[in-house]
């Protein structure tokens, strides 16, 4: 059988981490699992097999990573994971036993937790995307490898998740367990958590950590809760639950219906659309069971959060300069905000030629936001004034932009009553009631709050007008829960 290898080791999280039924017919049932190396899948570097030597540091903690490869059988794509632990050595009775698990995207049990998959060879060296890696420059300590390989999985399980961690045990000595690895089967995503985690969890890199553990305590609707949690874009996460025994995966496709709005899809793990504050609720209610209810909750801009440019409208031009510049005596600024890719633009922006300066979100954002209240706090520099704040919310959005969830009409808008505020320096909140927007979908409509809006302030140039100045301290919005 020909095997037309495209190698795709990740190294990725090779920066190994220490411890502290089926159908008889599914392709689930050909995929194959030992404990060695498979050069022919994970290249070649004549990597040396040696007998088990004397080792001093038995209980010496585990470190354990994860490779990938792709490649193909009779035109055919299959991935390969292999575990890669380095160890002092399996001298003087010390045995060394995996611990797997395999759970699908939609929490099915692909293979049943087991143990007892037990390593027998140890290597020096091993490949790790075309580079040797010796397992003495792991640390004081460490000199052999030894591995556990799945392999021929088809491709209809690529987006499933895998744990798997070693124990060493040695007669009359107390166990040493590694740290379980989790790992999607094609590769991109992978995290480590302690072994002796049980229940629901979040796992990827959320805030610079690997795992999140529920932060409110189980209620009658929900299995789980996670509250509070500042997300960034490049965050990303899956939903998990382990037993101890059982290992089950809750992939995006399956189980975030009620959640499009606030994440995307990246090969089954989500990823944040928006920054902002969330909440996630693993649901035990009949209707929604095991569905991840995600509330993204408010959004605070003020100076740690944001940048002041100066700059002025340059009228020969017919453009934004960001250089300091002082019109009519005023000094005219720029407000930037957080960046929203991938849909391109900054989330606010602010400054204004001679006559009017604005806060408004960028035209380019066309996500649906849903805010359900604006809250500003500002001083001013004149009272009363000719030229107070006049707040514009608007609902304009663009199918495509969110995959076109709510049908492929390119683009929807409606205005909602405008807002004057009153001049004087303070805290000013403005709630907004929701609308019926039509759209091209089968129910024909959905129950929205603006996701846009504009903060205008225009100068009064009649004679003897009085023109404030406003400084703004904060802009807080909060977030719709949910669609109607």
């Amino acid at each position: 059988m020909n095997k037309k290898l495209f190698l795709a080791l990740l190294p990725t999280f090779l920066v190994l981490t220490s411890c502290g039924g089926l159908n008889q017919k599914s392709p689930v049932d050909k995929i194959k699992e030992d404990n060695l190396a498979h050069e022919e899948l994970f290249g070649k570097l004549n990597p040396k097999r040696v007998d088990p030597e004397p080792a001093s540091e038995w209980n010496l903690a585990p470190k354990v990573g994860v490779q990938h490869a792709t490649y193909e059988i009779e035109e055919q794509t299959y991935y390969a994971v292999r575990y890669v632990a380095a160890i002092s050595g399996l001298a003087d009775g010390v045995t060394a036993s995996w611990t797997r698990a395999v759970a699908g995207k939609d929490a099915t049990i692909v293979k049943a937790q087991s143990d007892g998959h037990l390593s027998t060879v140890t290597y020096d060296t091993l490949n790790n995307n075309g580079t040797p890696m010796n397992a003495t420059d792991e640390g004081s300590g460490y000199t052999k490898y030894i591995v556990y390989t799945i392999y021929d999985i088809p491709a209809s399980q690529k987006d499933s998740f895998m744990m798997a961690y070693l124990t060493l045990l040695k007669e009359a000595e107390e166990p040493v367990v590694s740290k379980a690895i989790a790992t999607r089967l094609a590769g991109t995503y992978s995290f480590s958590f302690d072994n002796s985690t049980r229940g629901y969890f979040l796992g990827g890199s959320i805030q610079d950590n690997n795992i999140y553990l529920p932060n409110a305590a189980e209620d009658e609707h929900n299995y789980a809760i996670f509250q509070n949690m500042d997300l960034d874009r490049d965050d990303h996460f899956g939903v998990f639950n382990y037993t101890g025994t059982e290992f089950k995966y809750y992939g995006y496709s399956s189980f975030y219906t009620n959640s499009y709005t606030h994440m995307l899809n990246n090969n089954e793990i989500v990823q944040p659309k928006y920054f902002g504050n969330y909440s996630i609720k693993i649901s035990k209610d009949e209707e929604t069971r095991n569905q991840v209810l995600i509330t993204r909750n408010k959004l605070r801009l003020d100076d740690s959060t944001t940048t002041y440019i100066d700059s002025y409208f340059d009228k020969e031009k017919d453009g934004w300069t960001k250089e300091k510049a002082t019109i009519d005596g005023i000094d005219d600024f720029y407000f930037w905000a957080y960046g929203c890719e991938p849909s391109s633009g900054n989330f606010l922006r602010m400054g204004g030629p001679s006559t009017v300066s604005f806060l408004e979100t960028e035209h380019t954002v066309n996500h649906l936001f849903n805010i359900k209240a604006f809250t500003i706090k500002y001083n001013v520099t004149a009272n009363p004034c000719d030229n107070p704040l006049v707040l514009k919310p608007e609902f304009y959005y663009v199918a495509s932009v969110d995959h076109n969830i709510y049908g492929t009409d390119n683009t929807y808008r409606t205005l909602w009553t405008e807002h004057t505020f009153t001049g004087d320096s303070g805290i000013y909140t403005v709630e907004f009631e929701s609308k019926s927007i039509s759209y091209s979908h089968i129910s024909g409509s959905i129950s929205a709050y603006p996701n846009f809006f504009h903060l205008h302030s225009y100068d009064n140039r009649t004679e003897g007008a009085i023109n404030a100045t406003y400084t703004i301290e904060y802009i807080e919005i909060t977030f719709a829960n949910e669609l109607a």
